[in-house]
C-alpha cells in the first residue's frame, strides 16, 4: 500500500469517527429548536420534447426544468442536528395581538 492510499485510509477512519460522536451527541441532546425556516427543495424535471428516429422503436426525448418543492427546516441551538420536513399540519388556533 502506497502512502496515498494510507492517508485517505486514515482519513477516512476519522471521518467516521467523527460522525459516530455526532450521531451519539445529537441522539442525548434534549434539543432546544431555533425557529422552523422555509427552505424550498429545487430539482430538475424531465419535460417530454419530441421522439427521435422513425420506425417501430423511437426514442423519446426528454428536456428539464427547474422546479421547486416546499421544505421546512429546523436546527438545534445545541448540537446543531438540522431536520427537514416536507409537509404541515392545520393550526387550529391563533393568537390574537
Amino acid at each position: 500500500m502506497n502512502n496515498e492510499q494510507m492517508e485517505i485510509d486514515r482519513l477516512e477512519g476519522e471521518l467516521q469517527s467523527r460522525k459516530d460522536t455526532l450521531k451519539r451527541v445529537q441522539g442525548s441532546c434534549s434539543h432546544e429548536w431555533e425557529p422552523t425556516l422555509y427552505e424550498p427543495e429545487t430539482y430538475m424535471e424531465p419535460v417530454f420534447s419530441h421522439y427521435e428516429e422513425h420506425g417501430s422503436d423511437p426514442t423519446p426525448v426528454y428536456t428539464y426544468r427547474d422546479k421547486t418543492k416546499d421544505r421546512w427546516s429546523r436546527t438545534c441551538k445545541k448540537c446543531s442536528k438540522k431536520e427537514f420536513s416536507y409537509s404541515q399540519k392545520a393550526v387550529k388556533y391563533e393568537p390574537s395581538f
